[in-house]
């Protein structure tokens, strides 16, 4: 492991969440489950970035996770002995009715309602409120509907299955047909070092199981395959410190943090060198525990699950078309040709503190698992990417190779990456029917009870709404690279007026000399 991944800074705004010596972590008094540091190299410092910062009704919805602190308080905490920079809820390990809210919602995948509910992501996504209360109610309603069908995960004093979990995974990466360097990266690991792939992973009981990560990078030359790489490590390395735990509110939390805390890393090496000033990268990756997935998710990366035959979507992409095509401002056809296609609404780096967005899969026997960079399913179709995993069947590398060659057939526009992985063992419950289907599900293990879920992505709604996003105005954008660009918090409206003022002096300063020049030749000096 690099230096960086034995030691790594703290990021701003965290609960120091992980246990002692080791030890099994408890639940604390609810009462500190607050947003304040728990440090002992630094003081407490209070968030500076929260949803406050939303320019709509359809942003209110809190999330301290998006807090992001000051540059001080970063590099205190970067110098802390402990390498547990933590989340910005209380301790991950914190009260059990939030882990056993979200042992019981999380088979809200397996259940049709829930299907429906997230299908519905396009009309909800622009509504108030309300939208998202009734959301959550619908996640927990279709979760209770579940529950009844599966007596395995119902039981909060002994979640999930006992027995193996039998993870298969492949993965490969190509530069393009356009791009002259690669600037994408993937890791999987289960103890911070990576594991040679194709690979076959046995995780029995507590056993720390694997983590799959995949990451785009961007900032230009050599910058972007440097975040990108950064970002992997980070996370890898940080993720193997993190004690086992079948409570999913707990798992997640320390995947939040180890997140941000990557976001931290790639932010500071950037202010080392002029060369790397504006890099960052997507970042998508899954973490295993008890008989779910956690999927962590930053940019326009994506992950998906093929079930009998359906490949769903269990991301959100971070974009600013698809923004508009969930408030109903554009179509899926015209986002594909769309100008700001390539245009994100945050990544890794670019700012000290990151918002990750979390979705929570209950996994079923012969599961497929698949992250991809835009370089796939930016220039392939959903249905090409499902038949290719079909017709690989248990052969992943095949599947990776397909999924790489198919985005080369289409012109290859920018680096490949795939990542896939098949869900095998007795610890996992076989699909009750065709329509025990997954379905996304954002996960906020900060909240308890039904809020904890949502069928839309609240992170999205915040993230589009202080970019500006509107129909009659685009949000201003960091030509970060060439691949992406990353959205400024400042609102279009007011990007665009500053603009035009400059517009309008720059026009008469021309009209100036212009007249100028003429009065010179015509009467002379």
């Amino acid at each position: 492991m690099t230096e960086r991944d034995k030691d790594p800074p703290e990021p701003p705004g965290d609960d120091d969440v992980k246990p002692e010596n080791g030890a099994t972590a408890e639940s604390p008094d609810p009462a500190s489950d607050s947003d304040s540091v728990s440090d002992s190299a630094s003081a407490s410092a209070s968030d500076s970035v929260s949803d406050s910062d939303s320019d709509s009704d359809s942003a209110s919805a809190s999330d301290s996770d998006s807090a992001s602190d000051s540059a001080s308080d970063s590099d205190s905490a970067s110098d802390s002995d402990s390498a547990s920079a933590s989340d910005s809820d209380s301790d991950p390990a914190s009260d059990s009715d939030s882990a056993t809210d979200s042992d019981s919602v999380s088979d809200s995948a397996s259940d049709s309602d829930s299907a429906s509910a997230s299908d519905s992501d396009s009309d909800s996504d622009s509504d108030s409120d309300s939208d998202s209360d009734s959301d959550s109610d619908s996640a927990s309603d279709s979760a209770s509907d579940s529950d009844s069908d599966s007596d395995s995960d119902s039981d909060s004093d002994s979640p999930g299955r006992p027995g193996i979990a039998a993870i298969s995974v492949a993965g490969a990466t190509d530069v393009g047909l356009v791009r002259t360097a690669n600037e994408d990266a993937f890791g999987v690991s289960r103890d911070g070092d990576p594991i040679t792939l194709p690979a076959s992973i046995e995780v029995a009981g507590d056993e720390r199981a694997p983590v799959l990560v995949v990451c785009d990078g961007m900032g230009g030359a050599a910058a972007g395959e440097v975040a990108s790489q950064i970002a992997v490590e980070v996370l890898l390395g940080q993720m193997a410190e993190v004690p086992e735990t079948r409570d999913r509110a707990v798992f997640a939390r320390y995947f939040r943090r180890s997140v941000r805390t990557a976001n931290h890393c790639v932010f500071e090496e950037a202010g080392k060198s002029w060369k790397l000033k504006g890099m960052g990268t997507t970042l998508s990756a899954i973490g295993f525990t008890d008989t779910a997935a956690v999927v962590a998710n930053v940019g326009d990366s994506r992950a998906y699950v093929l079930r009998r035959g359906k490949l769903v979507q269990v991301t959100r992409d971070q974009s600013v078309v698809s923004a508009l095509v969930r408030a109903g401002r554009m179509t899926e056809e015209e986002a594909k040709h769309s100008l700001q296609s390539n245009v994100i609404l945050q990544a890794l780096g670019v700012g000290d503190d990151v918002e990750v967005a979390l979705s929570l899969v209950a996994l079923r026997r012969g599961d497929v698992l698949l992250l991809c960079s835009d370089g796939l399913h930016g220039c392939v179709d959903d249905a090409p990417i499902r038949q290719c995993l079909i017709d690989a069947g248990e052969d992943l590398d095949a599947a990776c190779r397909g999924l790489v060659e198919l985005a080369r057939e289409a012109g290859g526009p920018d680096n490949i990456t795939a990542v896939v992985a098949r869900i095998d063992g007795d610890r996992f419950e076989p699909p009750s029917s065709d329509d025990d289907q997954p379905a996304f599900v954002e996960f906020d293990p900060q909240e308890d009870g039904p809020t904890a879920l949502t069928t839309t992505s609240k992170v999205a709604r915040r993230l589009a709404a202080r970019a500006g996003v509107r129909d009659d105005a685009y949000p201003r954008s960091i030509p970060a690279t060439g691949q992406h660009f990353a959205i400024d918090d400042e609102g279009a409206e007011e990007a665009y007026e500053r603009q035009a003022r400059v517009g309008l002096g720059a026009w008469a300063a021309a009209v100036a000399v212009l007249a100028a020049i003429f009065a010179y030749l015509l009467f002379g000096p």
